[in-house]
């Protein structure tokens, strides 16, 4: 990776995600070209110094972080200075905070600073010490007591009431992920949560509406968003992952781990009346030690850790309530979401439709990110591309507006408080 960063061009804008997972580290790059979003590069390394989601060797973590982003960088033919990254982890903790803005005693239109400034107060509440908080999202709003109001500008109130989602993660976590990115050469751009991350490729506006849950089935963790009335509702991070299958597999047929992860990816399935019940080599850990046995036999062992993992997130569920919110069913995808019958098994376990979703709705090399496993990833830059568009062709949030800018903008936020 070059140690000279050149920023992008005027007219282009590079916007690259970086997902962390525990299996792979994937970079996903793409540009801004007139406004529209084209996928240019991928990189992929190993996952090294990971485990379940954080950073537990920095220096083996920073090494595979350069080799995704060479290659990433070989392939677009541009420099990679900053990068958006995915936080996911059973660290994630996340909750809907209520936040109150007096209007004024004889009323006026609610203006966008009245949602930002309800917006910012919405963090005022019980965060756990080690806790940075990462997003904080408005669900819905409330004038003069009328509640389910999306778009509150313009409308007159006394009164104004904000329901914000707010996703914290640990410090010390986001700390070690900033000190690889640094040994990396890299620059934060901000932080992601991964589940909302993966929300952006697989998921479209009407499945929002109707209520969803997406169910990320990484290597190292299972991550889960629910999604209602157009807006997130909830999201978590589970530690059990798809790296369980291949742990069960490799102690269960008696062979290394290398291969029970290639016997998963080749021959894994979660119902043995999908498959063809054909007999399959199983490479043995001394020489001239392999054997077969049908592949039912690996069946039987996957399914009970696959109906372990979704009953974890069934339990999450059904003790926040969302299950009933969930019109559009389940949306399955991450690595693990590639098994064979997972969706057939999913519908039993959740008694609601199950689909598998893949990351859609992209130009440039598309053909090469399209698999469930790359979700993350291009749900990164997908919400990147948002929030460039939001902001008004800023990328980042120091592009927003300079630093003197941006001081006395905050000052007069506070000052309009007092007004």
């Amino acid at each position: 990776m070059s140690l000279q960063h050149k920023p992008p061009k005027e007219n282009k804008e590079i916007i690259v995600g970086l997902d962390l997972g525990t299996t792979r580290i994937d970079v996903i790059v793409a540009e801004v070209i007139d406004n529209t979003l084209k996928i240019v590069g991928l990189g992929d390394s190993p996952s090294e110094g990971m485990a379940n989601g954080v950073v537990v060797n920095i220096d083996r973590a920073t090494e595979s972080i350069q080799k995704a982003i060479a290659q990433a960088e070989q392939m677009c033919g541009s420099d990679i200075y900053r990068v958006f990254v995915g936080v996911t982890g059973p660290h994630i903790v996340s909750l809907a905070s209520n936040a109150t803005v007096p209007i004024s005693t004889s009323g006026r239109e609610i203006t966008q600073d009245d949602i930002d400034r309800a917006i910012e107060m919405s963090s005022v509440t019980q965060i756990p010490m080690d806790s940075q908080i990462i997003h904080q999202i408005p669900m819905d709003f409330i004038v003069d007591r009328q509640g389910g109001i999306t778009n509150p500008i313009g409308m007159t109130a006394v009164r104004f009431e904000a329901n914000v989602y707010l996703a914290m993660a640990s410090r010390t976590a986001l700390i070690n992920i900033d000190t690889a990115l640094m040994r990396a050469n890299l620059k934060l751009a901000e932080y992601v949560l991964a589940p909302l991350a993966s929300s952006y490729a697989v998921l479209v506006d009407e499945q929002k509406e109707l209520g969803v849950a997406v169910v990320d089935l990484g290597g190292g963790t299972t991550d889960l968003a629910v999604y209602a009335g157009g807006t997130i509702r909830h999201a978590s991070s589970h530690k059990m992952g798809c790296s369980k299958i291949t742990d069960d597999l490799a102690y269960g047929l008696h062979t290394a781990r290398l291969n029970a992860e290639k016997l998963k990816v080749q021959y894994g399935a979660c119902k043995i009346d999908r498959v063809e019940d054909k007999m399959v080599k199983i490479p043995g850990i001394a020489q001239n030690d392999d054997r077969e046995i049908p592949r039912s036999e690996l069946v039987n062992i996957i399914r009970p850790r696959v109906e372990e993992i979704l009953g974890q997130v069934v339990e999450e569920l059904n003790r926040t309530r969302l299950h009933q919110e969930l019109g559009a069913g389940i949306v399955l995808t991450g690595g693990g979401a590639q098994l064979e019958g997972i969706r057939e098994l999913a519908s039993e376990i959740f008694k609601l439709p199950v689909m598998i979703g893949s990351p859609v709705g992209l130009s440039g090399l598309s053909n090469i990110v399209s698999s469930p496993s790359r979700a993350t990833g291009v749900g990164l830059v997908l919400f990147a591309y948002q929030e460039w568009k939001k902001r008004g062709g800023a990328l980042y949030r120091d592009q927003e507006s300079g630093k003197v800018g941006a001081v006395f903008k905050s000052i007069w936020k506070t000052l309009k408080r007092f007004i």
